[in-house]
């Protein structure tokens, strides 16, 4: 090959290569990548993305530290941004950091925000969603500018049509025009002014009275400046002291005469004085109720032989059917009659005592599964009755625990749970007893309320939006309410787990320090934790006087014990109930129903 065809071939080649990379180059530029260090991936979801495209900037306080790289559509309401940021950034960026979608300048590209939050939280790691805040765009101030304007045109309109109905009326115009109006407005100010005068004329008059009476004069003034009168006042007021020590007299007497019938009574004769001090007596009436008492005993002994005899045992057996049929159906149920006694929640303990051992409680607890899986089977069976379980605590307490280590041994089938969160719009409209009204449980069912109705109650005090007297009347509307439940046959077991305030603080500390426990974190937890002695000062007054049901305190620093410990309550609770199983339903033939 001649030598002039290879070098132009070699120079092909060359600037192919070199056209590749500087395509190569300028895309790499061209998409914001950092040739030079790494880039992490983190992303955000945005109900609307304005127009935001995959290299728009990524600023953090208002420096660039990374570029977008991907946006999907997640579902009809949820678009996803992932955007690389510079990995010497993390440090700065922490998980509650807000993402937002802004712009640059006036009219400029899409661009991404993220803003920190002064709280504290965890750096990001690669992956990491972050929250997102959706900006007020353009085209919504519009619609505001737009809905702003339209309602001053109505206004205008409306101001325009009242000013032209003034000058249309000619009712109001006559009335101004009228010159006898105020003629008639002048003659009723002198009307008032002649009545100022004749008050002012009545005024002087009674001050001339009060003279006359205190000189003696008139009628008025001779009966309180009479000396007779004074005297025959003095007389009758000495007569009604006489009269008041007769009274007295005869006091005596009768005080005389009930110290004679007592004397009588101690030492002297009659029906009276045997009753009251004859001894012997007294030993023969002890001794005809002892023969009664004796005799009674026997009959009873007499009649529970007949009872188990051969031959009336179907009678009395008929008897006591019928007896049962009888009693009211609220005698068949269970009340708790122990509780645990306290003062306030601040002087209630957080810790269990001494004597506990956490491994014998763990044996224990595990026990009491198959005791509560047993007892629920045959409380489902029953039928008749219903039990409502409510747990009530501050933040980290151990809601969520009692339900996972406590009742999960349970079956679904026989058992709900229902969390209650912050009520929303559509709650807040209605009473605040409302939003539970769809969770009663059903005749056999269990149902456990994750916080409740009282939750209701304390965070609006402490919120400073109810009263003492509003916080009374919610008080007593849940006592009516339970009373209620309870007449109907739905027994309450109501739990308040009392953590100490250092332990929640450690939890809470634990929750952001560990990744598996992070999205439990609430920045209300906090807040709630620097407010613990109100909180606890709330709880207070709403457990003493919502007291138509016994609570249980649970010490619930020490997780071990606050599972056992309520286990064992529940757990006897069910076993105190009359519970049976059924008999076996027996096939009814009916009739059949022939269609033509």
């Amino acid at each position: 090959m001649p030598e002039g065809v290879t070098n132009n071939v070699k120079l092909g080649l060359f600037v192919i290569a070199g056209v590749s990379v500087l395509i190569l180059a300028l895309y790499v530029i061209g998409k914001s990548q950092n040739l030079f260090g790494s880039n992490v991936p983190l992303k955000a979801r945005f109900r609307n993305v304005s127009g935001l495209m995959s290299g728009s900037n990524v600023l953090f306080s208002g420096i660039q530290v990374g570029t977008v790289n991907k946006i999907r559509i997640i579902d009809d309401s949820t678009i996803e941004v992932g955007f690389l940021v510079d990995k010497q950034m993390l440090s700065y960026i922490h998980r509650n950091a807000q993402v937002s979608i802004g712009t640059e300048g006036l009219m400029g590209n899409k661009i991404i925000n993220i803003l920190p939050v002064n709280e504290l939280s965890p750096p990001v790691r690669e992956g990491d969603l972050l929250p997102a805040s959706e900006a007020l765009s353009t085209d919504a101030m519009l619609q505001t500018l737009d809905k702003t304007n339209n309602n001053i045109a109505d206004i205008s309109e409306d101001l325009k049509s009242s000013v032209h109905k003034l000058r249309e009326s000619k009712a109001l115009w006559g009335i101004l025009n009228d010159s006898s109006l105020a003629i008639n407005m002048k003659a009723s100010m002198e009307n008032i002014s002649r009545a100022s005068a004749n008050v002012d004329e009545m005024t002087q008059n009674l001050q001339g009275m009060i003279a006359d009476v205190k000189n003696g004069k008139g009628s008025v003034g001779a009966l309180l400046r009479d000396t007779a009168f004074s005297a025959g006042l003095e007389e009758t007021l000495a007569k009604i002291k006489r009269v008041g020590d007769k009274a007295a007299g005869l006091g005596n007497e009768l005080d005389q005469m009930v110290g004679a019938i007592r004397g009588d009574i101690d030492h002297g004769s009659g029906t009276v004085h045997t009753l009251l001090k004859d001894s012997a007596l007294a030993m023969k009436l002890n001794a005809t109720m002892d023969n009664v008492e004796k005799g009674t005993e026997s009959f009873s002994q007499d009649m529970e032989a007949l009872k188990h005899n051969f031959l009336l045992r179907g009678y009395f057996r008929k008897l006591d059917n019928q007896r049962k049929k009888t009693i009211p159906s609220r005698c068949l149920r269970w009340r708790i009659i122990k509780s645990i006694s306290m003062n306030t929640l601040q002087q209630s303990p957080t810790s269990p005592a001494d004597t506990f051992n956490k491994e014998a409680c763990h044996k224990e607890l595990r026990a009491y599964h198959n005791k509560l899986f047993d007892l629920q089977n045959k409380f489902y069976a029953d039928g008749r009755f219903s039990l409502r379980i409510i747990v009530q605590g501050m933040d980290t307490a151990g809601k969520d625990g009692i339900i996972r280590h406590v009742l999960s041994c349970m079956n679904p089938m026989g058992i709900q749970v229902k969390s209650f969160k912050v009520p929303t719009a559509e709650e807040l409209s209605h009473d605040f007893l409302w939003r539970i009204f769809p969770h009663f449980p059903a005749k056999g069912m269990m149902e456990v309320f994750n916080r409740s109705y009282y939750e209701d109650i304390v965070v609006p005090f402490i919120g400073k939006k109810l009263t003492k007297e509003q916080l009374h009347e919610r008080c007593e509307l849940i006592n009516a309410l339970e009373k209620h439940l309870e007449d109907s046959g739905t027994h309450i077991l109501k739990f308040f787990l009392n953590v100490s305030n250092e332990e929640q603080k450690g939890r809470i500390k634990e929750r952001l320090d560990q990744p598996r426990k992070g999205w439990k974190y609430d920045r209300a937890d906090k807040a709630a934790a620097n407010k613990y002695d109100d909180y606890m000062d709330g709880y207070d007054k709403v457990i003493n006087e919502c007291h138509s049901n016994e609570w249980h305190i649970i010490p619930a620093d020490q997780k071990w014990y606050r599972n056992y410990a309520v286990a064992k309550i529940l757990t006897e609770y069910l076993e105190a109930l009359p519970l049976k199983f059924p008999g076996s339903k027996k096939a009814v033939n009916k009739p059949s129903i022939i269609v033509k």
